[in-house]
């Protein structure tokens, strides 16, 4: 139970799911068994590449969530500072902004998708550590009834990142840690933070 942060890199971007955002959900042409057999075709295949064995549906959608399957899962973490990483990293000169929400209930054990689709409030979840970037994300997942309505909630706010700030709030996170080497515990995390670090200009105007 607790506060959980989603940073958004867009302050014109809506608390929605990566499903929400495909094209055939966009125009209508998408269902809930649409959905169901994208998890099916991905539980039927995903033994090749990893190791971790998902116990039920919900470890499935999360699995396929992290390596890019769109779903009704949205990505939230307990790190107020990640949240922030994520809202001012790859921002395209605009505005952005910090979603924050309290949810007293987090689901740690088994929940079955269907379970969660009867429930009208908003769940949090909170997935195993299947990957290294989960625990260093701090990562949960919210899941909601109706996946093409934005997220709301009783305790929902937002906090604005001005477009001119981007830049010192970036070289701050860098500074401290909060940076794509830590966050993405991988040689891809560490060539990415290499090239910020060698390539970019996140430092002019700043001292390291």
């Amino acid at each position: 139970m607790g506060t959980y942060y989603r940073g958004l890199h867009d302050i014109l971007f809506k608390l929605l799911p990566s499903l929400a955002r495909t094209e055939l959900f966009v125009a209508g042409k998408q269902s809930l068994a649409d959905e169901k057999s994208a998890i099916k075709i991905f539980a039927s295949q995903y033994l090749n590449y990893t190791s971790f064995r998902p116990k039920d549906d919900l470890e499935f959608m999360a699995l396929a969530q992290h390596y890019g399957l769109p779903t009704r899962l949205m990505d939230w973490t307990y790190n107020p500072l990640v949240a922030l990483f994520f809202a001012v990293n790859d921002n395209k000169n605009t505005d952005a902004s910090v979603y924050t929400i309290y949810i007293e209930d987090m689901h740690n054990d088994s929940f079955t998708v269907d379970a969660a689709l009867k429930k009208e409030e908003v769940i949090i979840y909170n997935p195993p550590h299947f990957s290294p970037r989960i625990n260093a994300q701090s990562s949960v997942f919210s899941i909601q009834k109706k996946p093409h309505v934005p997220l709301d909630h009783q305790t929902l706010s937002r906090i604005i990142i001005p477009r001119d700030s981007i830049k010192d709030i970036s070289f701050s996170l860098f500074k401290i840690g909060i940076n794509k080497k830590a966050l993405f515990p991988s040689l891809e995390g560490l060539c990415s933070w290499i090239r910020t670090l060698k390539y970019e200009n996140i430092f002019e105007n700043n001292q390291c």
